[in-house]
C-alpha cells in the first residue's frame, strides 16, 4: 500500500513538474467546477481519497488525483478543492469550537 502512495504522490510532483500553472488561489477542479487551490491537508474531499489505503487504486481515481494538484506550498502539494470544501477548511480555521466559545471572558 505504501508504494501506491509514493506512486501517487511521485506523480503529482511530476506532472506538476513538467505541467506547472499560475499559481492563483481560483481554479477549475477535475470535474469541471469552480475550486480553490488549497493544501492537499485542508481539503478533505481530496486528502481522504488519496489517503484511502481500504480502496483499490484505480486509473480513473489515480487521473482524478493527478488532475486535482495545481502547485505546492514550499513542499506540500496544492489541490483544486471545489468551494463547497475549499470553504468549509476557512470556516474551521476561523472559528472557535463550541467549548472554547464557553470559556471566553467578558470584561
Amino acid at each position: 500500500m505504501d508504494a501506491i502512495k509514493f506512486t501517487v504522490l511521485f506523480l503529482i510532483v511530476v506532472v506538476s513538474t513538467v505541467f506547472a500553472k499560475f499559481e492563483t488561489d481560483h481554479c477549475i477542479t477535475a470535474e469541471l467546477k469552480p475550486g480553490r487551490c488549497i493544501v492537499l491537508q485542508e481539503c478533505r474531499q481530496i486528502f481522504d481519497m488519496a489517503n484511502d489505503l481500504l480502496t483499490p487504486m484505480t486509473p480513473e481515481r489515480l487521473e482524478f488525483l493527478i488532475k486535482s494538484q495545481c502547485g505546492f506550498l514550499g513542499s506540500n502539494p496544492k489541490v483544486c478543492c471545489p468551494l463547497v470544501d475549499a470553504e468549509d477548511s476557512d470556516k474551521e480555521e476561523n472559528s472557535l469550537h463550541a467549548d472554547a466559545c464557553q470559556k471566553v471572558n467578558y470584561l
